[in-house]
Formats: C-alpha cells, structure tokens, sequence
C-alpha cells in the first residue's frame, strides 16, 4: 500500500531524494528503494510508530497549553450563576 512519500537520504552516498513510502508485507517497514545517484539499494526509515508518536505528543502539547491558558474561574463564575 502507498502511504505517500518520504524525504530519505541514502546511508551510502548521502544523496537526499524524494522516495514513494510503500508499506512491506503490511508492516510498519518501507520496501527497499534505489538511489538516483549511485544506484545502491537501501531500505528507508519511515515514520511507522515513531511519527505516529510524535504526531500525537504534539497534539496533547498543543491540547494542554490551551487548557494551561484558559481561566478556569470564567467558567465556573458562568455555571454559578
């Protein structure tokens, strides 16, 4: 399955290119691809679960600064009432 593309550089030449991110064996891991410069094939590092974890650390950092903003009493003072 193509899960869309991945800025890679290869771990031989240190060429860094635009690559399809294809799902292997419908894991986690990309399927080898080619380097346009030297030609050497290599398996790239994609996302998998660590861009899941970071894409997620980022939304609850966001998610808690707004609430650490907020002014809880606003609220309170409303429902109170």
């Amino acid at each position: 399955m193509l899960r869309g593309f991945i800025r890679t550089t290869c771990p031989h030449c240190g060429h860094t290119f635009s690559a399809p991110d294809i799902e292997d064996n419908a894991n986690v891991y990309s399927m080898p691809v080619n380097c346009p410069k030297c030609g050497k094939t290599f398996r790239p590092k994609s996302a998998g679960f660590s861009g899941l974890f970071g894409l997620l650390k980022q939304l609850f950092s966001t998610t808690q600064s707004k609430f650490e903003n907020c002014n809880p009493s606003k609220f309170l003072h409303n429902k109170l009432q």
